[in-house]
């Protein structure tokens, strides 16, 4: 992708608002590899949400193959909250760095760039670290507290946003995958600790008729 591609379609996203207001990562490359191995992921599709007992509660859905448990899966993934309805992603690929689980999102046509979130999976709960892609949550931890690594290793440039702000990462994949290695266990070991902005958000698998009644009540408005 050629740089002209690459601006076009930051400003797309930054016309989009991405993420509701809030900061956002893309990396030019993809990190996972097809020599990675196959994490153990179940079958994602369907609907989840996040159970906070809000009315406006974040909804994720992901619409594709019922019993697709491939490393890389061709998926549409929303993300939804209030009135907000945002594609995260229209492909995922699940791969592991030092012991920790990333899930990268292919977003764009016909030029294609990437978000990688750092997350936990089981049959009924997709966990995320922090409610941002995993670029986002590293700067985020290196502004609020002392760590072992710098994003200024990295080849980025910064748009602003509405409220936040656009990442947009051009390093080789080698280098992203050798700095997530390093940096990876200090985000995963804040969000174990819990905090505001520091913590696994836990989607539930939503039962069948959870499903039918936010389709009703979504038909209705």
């Amino acid at each position: 992708m050629d740089w002209r591609s690459v601006l076009r379609l930051a400003a797309i996203l930054l016309a989009a608002g991405s993420l509701a207001g809030c900061s956002d990562a893309i990396t030019v490359h993809p990190m996972a590899r097809y020599l990675d191995a196959s994490p153990e992921v179940p079958p994602l599709a369907g609907k989840w949400i996040v159970r906070n007992g809000d009315g406006d509660a974040a909804l994720l859905e992901v619409d594709g193959r019922e019993t697709d448990q491939g490393r890389c899966r061709v998926a549409t993934i929303h993300y939804r909250e209030g009135d907000e309805d945002t594609v995260l992603g229209n492909a995922v690929c699940f791969f592991e760095l030092n012991g920790h689980l990333l899930a990268e999102l292919t977003i764009g046509e016909p030029y294609e760039v990437y978000r990688q979130y750092l997350v936990k999976v089981s049959t009924e709960r997709i966990e995320a670290c922090g409610m941002s892609p995993v670029w986002v949550m590293l700067l985020a931890l290196a502004e609020d507290r002392p760590v072992g690594y710098s994003l200024e290793a990295l080849q980025y440039t910064e748009r602003g946003q509405n409220e936040g702000k656009l990442l947009v990462f051009i390093s080789q994949p080698k280098e992203m995958r050798q700095f997530l290695e390093l940096a990876l266990p200090e985000l995963a070991s804040a969000c174990d600790s819990g905090g505001e902005e520091f913590d696994w958000f836990a989607f539930e698998r939503m039962s069948p008729e959870e499903q039918r009644e936010e389709e009703t009540a979504a038909e209705e408005e």
